[in-house]
């Protein structure tokens, strides 16, 4: 693996950093998977190195790890506020001075001042930098302006805050990543809502960024306190998490979304629910005609209108089952919706349908509706609606991708048709041009539009359908059956095309593609088995069964780790160097290992590592010279590889 971006990226300045070491480092870097950086501090060569699948920065110093995790999680408003800061000697006093921050962002902030406004970057013990030829607040400046694309490099990065060698451990047995999930935790997949520990690696699932191969599955053994969170709209569904994994979260509705930790989640916050966006162009699949030359099977028609078509897949996931063709079961006093079902289906396929009355069904209270069709069933089948034969009726009923894959003004439709065939607008028995939601004691709406399912599987599809046409669905389960309802009037408005007078659900919200629902209940409970988590490349947060936004997330770090003290406040010792230098003469992967000359390491050439001096300028990059003409002290740097350089000639 070779080559750089055409521009620097620079983080922050670190001292001690390998800036000006970037042209020989990157051609030393050889192809690997998996890439991690154990002594990260400023992240020169994780920055310009091209991606790996999984990536991984690492420092025993909390203050710059947490300056790190905020670019990549929360760049956007550590960037902001960065922007309206001045470059200015009497704020980093102030800052200096304190010794306490009220969040992450705010200690990011704080920290980042410490390091690009003083000299040489030694944050508290160095002074206010300034010159009268260079503009130290132009150079501030340019490196704010240039954050954001650091920001986007640092998508996927597993940011870790361990001792060296415990990182080199981690990273070298399969146990990579910290695990925060319960096995039981389903997480939507392009194969539909599986549970964490039965994904595969190679399975795809959904993220605000697209969909995302799973790199890896891994797990750990947990005792301790985990939360229980309950969301409004999903009744007593909870999410568990260990106490660091991380959610996105809106303190208010007003307030900017940041990741925040599970154990730092208050009843009133708002989280972040979202679904896939992946579409299909609209097209109608090709009907396929089966009959044999002297078969009874009766010709198609090709349809032709999308949303009629779905509305009709509706009709069917809701009161439909597989006999010899299509038979939907409807209520005695729905003989108009039997008729419409009918004509629907002679309009789209052209061929004829059944309706059945008492005393020709199977009791009074039913109408049948039959099209005896094995070519529209093996149609049915094959694009809308499946069939479990081993659950039952209606148990057995999901979505086909058709269905699931269908931009959102076909798939509401669809709904339009489920809930017409499975729902009710409760309290009020029959459907009119109006109805009204009343209140109960004066605070909530008794009225609600509810869609039900035996099938638990179609449950949370339709859920899914009704969150990607930015509908507020809510999900309960109710003995066997599980419940999908709406409570805002706007989308009864929007589903049933009916006039609902009364209070608007102002709770739940759309914003930047998530729909915020308030947390009603934070509980603690004792765990004690294996907690999951994914990796993925490239983004760090993806979607659970029921939309709630997970965090891809990184061990915990002390947050007091190092906190406000020097950064080198402890130097390596020579016995810290020969327990270096003796731990990775036997690591399984490659290392390059950058040092200043030392014959602590020259035992390494024994082992037959290969080593590379460069000759650098202590100043600069450029070799600079005096007033008198000659070259200013350069510094020897030593590179040691455990393998073959891609690229012979480094220097």
């Amino acid at each position: 693996m070779t080559g750089m971006v055409h521009s620097r990226l620079v983080a922050t300045h670190y001292y001690g950093g390998k800036f000006y070491l970037l042209p020989y480092l990157l051609k030393a870097v050889p192809k690997h998977h998996c890439y991690v950086e154990v002594f990260g501090g400023g992240g020169y060569l994780l920055l310009n190195k091209k991606r790996s699948k999984v990536e991984v920065y690492n420092d025993i110093n909390g203050d710059v790890v947490n300056l790190f995790r905020v670019l990549r999680d929360n760049g956007d408003q550590l960037i902001r506020r960065l922007k309206y800061t001045p470059y200015s000697r009497q704020l980093l006093g102030e800052i200096k001075a304190k010794t306490e921050f009220s969040d992450d962002i705010e200690r990011a902030w704080a920290y980042f001042i410490l390091l690009n406004q003083t000299f040489n970057a030694r944050g508290r013990k160095s002074g206010f930098a300034y010159a009268r030829v260079k503009n130290h607040a132009n150079i501030f400046k340019r490196l704010v302006d240039n954050l954001e694309q650091v920001v986007e490099r640092l998508r996927g990065v597993v940011i870790e805050c361990l001792d060296w060698k415990e990182c080199m451990e981690r990273y070298e047995s399969e146990n990579t990543f910290a695990y925060c999930l319960p096995p039981e935790t389903g997480v939507l997949t392009t194969k539909g809502v599986k549970r964490i520990s039965e994904i595969a690696i190679g399975d795809k699932v959904f993220t605000p960024q697209g969909v995302q191969p799973v790199m890896a599955v891994l797990r750990r053994r947990y005792q301790g306190e985990i939360i229980k969170i309950q969301v409004m709209g999903l009744g007593r569904e909870t999410i568990r998490a260990s106490p660091d994994h991380k959610f996105l979260i809106r303190n208010n509705k007003a307030s900017a979304a940041v990741w925040k930790r599970a154990e730092e989640l208050r009843p009133g916050n708002y989280i972040a629910l979202g679904t896939y966006r992946l579409s299909h162009n609209g097209k109608i699949p090709v009907v396929r005609d089966n009959t044999r030359r002297h078969g009874r099977r009766k010709s198609l028609k090709q349809p032709q209108d999308p949303y009629k078509l779905a509305y009709l897949a509706g009709w069917f996931a809701a009161e439909g089952h597989y006999q010899s063709g299509l038979t939907f079961n409807l209520g005695i006093y729905e003989s108009e919706r039997a008729i419409e079902i009918k004509n629907l289906i002679k309009e789209l396929f052209d061929i004829d349908a059944l309706i059945k009355t008492p005393p020709h069904t199977p009791n009074e209270s039913v109408i049948l509706v039959q099209c005896y069709s094995r070519n529209l069933e093996d149609y049915f089948k094959q694009y809308f609606v499946g069939y479990r034969n081993e659950l039952g009726h209606g148990a057995g009923k999901y979505l086909k991708e058709w269905i699931l894959y269908a931009s959102p003004e076909i798939q509401i439709n669809f709904i339009r048709g489920w809930l017409l065939g499975d729902g009710g607008l409760y309290i009020v028995n029959e459907l009119s041009e109006s109805a009204s939601f009343r209140r109960k004691s004066g605070k909530m709406n008794i009225y609600k539009y509810t869609g039900t399912t035996a099938s638990e599987i179609m449950a949370w599809q339709i859920y899914h359908l009704a969150m990607r046409c930015r509908l507020h669905p809510c999900f309960k389960r109710r003995r066997k059956n599980k419940d999908i309802y709406f409570t805002t009037i706007a989308d009864t408005n929007r589903l049933l095309n009916i006039n609902i007078n009364g209070r608007i659900c102002k709770r739940r919200f759309w914003d930047d593609n998530f729909l915020w629902a308030p947390i009603t209940k934070v509980e603690r409970e004792y765990f004690n088995g294996y907690l999951y988590d994914i990796a993925l490349p490239q983004v760090h947060s993806y979607y659970l069964y029921n939309g709630i936004l997970s965090h891809n997330c990184d061990p915990p770090y002390p947050q007091d780790t190092r906190k406000d003290k020097n950064i080198y406040e402890h130097e390596f010792t020579i016995e810290d160097h020969i327990k270096l230098r003796d731990y990775i003469k036997n690591w399984s992967g490659k290392i390059c290992l950058s040092t200043y000359p030392s014959e602590i390491y020259e035992k390494l050439a024994d082992e037959g590592w290969y080593k590379l001096e460069i000759k650098v300028s202590k100043w600069s990059r450029v070799l600079r010279k005096d007033y008198s003409g000659n070259t200013k002290s350069r510094a020897i740097e030593v590179l040691w590889m455990n393998y073959e350089p891609p690229q012979r000639k480094i220097i």
